[in-house]
């Protein structure tokens, strides 16, 4: 056995970080976790350790007790034959850097727990704390249970498993378990290149679930599950990508967060049981496709410019508390094909908002709203919008809002049962100085106290052609200055 204690820093690849993207130094303490102590093992892992040269093969034959951690040379599989690696802290000092550790080349770790429940409480910050460790390497860890790696309850140290630098091969995390750590379940960081299969990554002490970071790229795999105290998948910096694939995230304050030109993929994927679905800062990208969900959130798709783009296709919105998808000066908004359902509570809520500065361009196209606020509000400086073949059915308070200096066309779409709650709620409203081409639009019913179905009052262009109003004995069809 090789003593790994000052890995991280020696090489200088891993660097502890506690001004990291998630500003896990900022966060307050979590709700207090109770942790039994470990199971008393006497034996140290370097006595419990058979090493078979000739298979290049490490065997642990029983648990053990670790103050150091061990370095797996490349070619070389650990396995753990179902037992646990207890860490702890040497005499007079303190369990620093990686369990188990990879360092150039490819390599295997299966079939092994690794438990921290008994390290000393504390986290200075040249004191990194990770359960495995794969830097400048690659290979697999399998059916492996990470539990308890933290120095106390309210700490904000201790990693999963952390892979960094440019590998030989990717590294695969399939069937294994991470809970109950103090930073990060999994961290990807400086070029690696990680998948998730089968995982169950929660911990509600956790700061993040599944970090990428300085060019990491990370597929958070079929059947996997990721949940955390505060953001269950975080990816940052300019050429990370996260590639969420039939997976399930969120559990947390924010399920997705991307920052500062990271770049994000989501497709079948359930986005569930969050305060946000997804957040998208600093320029970066998402894209959400392939029947993927967002329910119970209490908002879904939160994105600021400036740059950066949102696309949503094929998607599914289902019991949003306050708005479904709000983008403001992001240059290119794509919405398509995607169910909204049961998406806001209030007047001021809506489906889709999105703020739009000159250049931007925003498509809201073959959408469908049910029992929702507004359901399609665009504003802003400037830029242009296209809103067709939408429908909106059983909504409340208004359909489509047009403001600001935007111009747009709203064609073919359909509003059917609209019950309006103010009387200046609208079907469709166009206001201030926005220029708009309202055509072939199909009004069915709309009732409540409003003064009108549609409300044109704008300093802006107009052109309207064969939209059919309701047979509606309340109210005029139509209304305002620049009424058509």
């Amino acid at each position: 056995m090789r003593c790994v204690a000052t890995m991280f820093l020696v090489l200088g690849l891993v660097a502890w970080m506690p001004g990291s993207a998630v500003g896990a130094a900022a966060l307050p303490n979590g709700a207090p976790v109770a942790v039994a102590s470990p199971t008393p093992v006497a034996t140290p892992c370097d006595r419990a350790i058979n090493r078979i040269t000739a298979r290049k093969r490490l065997e642990l034959a029983e648990s053990c007790r670790m103050t150091a951690g061990l370095m797996i040379d490349d070619g070389w599989t650990f396995n753990g034959l179902g037992n646990t690696i207890f860490l702890a802290d040497p005499a007079g000092g303190r369990f620093v850097g990686g369990a188990l550790v990879v360092s150039g080349g490819t390599a295997s770790i299966e079939d092994v727990a690794i438990d921290g429940a008994a390290l000393s409480p504390g986290c200075p910050e040249d004191e990194p704390l990770a359960a495995i460790a794969f830097v400048r390497a690659g290979g697999t860890v399998e059916r492996v249970t990470v539990d308890r790696v933290h120095r106390g309850t309210d700490s904000r140290c201790g990693i999963g498993i952390v892979a960094a630098d440019i590998q030989p091969t990717p590294l695969t995390i399939a069937d294994s378990t991470i809970r109950d750590v103090g930073d990060a379940g999994v961290d990807a960081l400086a070029g690696s290149e990680v998948m998730l299969i089968n995982d169950r990554i929660a911990s509600q002490q956790a700061v993040v679930g599944v970090r990428a970071r300085s060019g990491a790229r990370v597929t958070v795999g079929p059947k996997t599950m990721v949940t955390a105290q505060w953001f269950a998948v975080v990816a940052s910096g300019s050429g990370t990508t996260v590639l969420l694939d039939q997976s399930t995230i969120g559990g947390a304050m924010t399920a997705l967060e991307l920052t500062d030109g990271a770049e994000a993929e989501v497709t079948g994927t359930s986005i569930m049981h969050a305060t946000f679905g997804a957040t998208v800062n600093g320029g970066s990208t998402l894209a959400i496709h392939g029947e993927s969900r967002l329910v119970d959130l209490d908002g879904g798709v939160m994105a600021e410019g400036p740059g950066g783009r949102v696309d949503i296709d094929d998607a599914v919105f289902d019991s949003i508390y306050t708005i479904g998808v709000m983008a403001g000066d992001v240059p290119i908004v794509d919405v398509e094909n995607t169910d909204f359902t049961a998406v806001g509570a209030g007047e001021w809520d809506r489906a889709i908002m999105i703020s739009l500065a000159a250049g931007g361009n925003a498509v809201i196209t073959g959408n469908t709203f049910t029992d929702t606020s507004v359901a399609i509000s665009v504003f802003g400086t400037g830029g242009t919008a296209s809103i067709s073949g939408n429908r909106i059915a059983r909504g409340r308070y208004g359909g489509m809002y047009l403001e600001g200096e935007v111009r747009a066309s709203i064609e073919d779409n359909v509003i059917d049962d609209l019950t309006t709650l103010n009387v200046n709620d609208r079907a469709i409203k166009v206001t201030g100085a926005a220029s708009a081409e309202i055509n072939r639009n199909h009004i069915i019913q709309v009732t409540g106290p409003a003064r009108c179905a549609v409300e044109v009052e704008t300093t802006g262009t107009l052109r309207s052609v064969g939209n059919d109003y309701p047979d509606n004995r309340t109210m005029p069809a139509t209304c305002g200055a620049s009424a058509p």
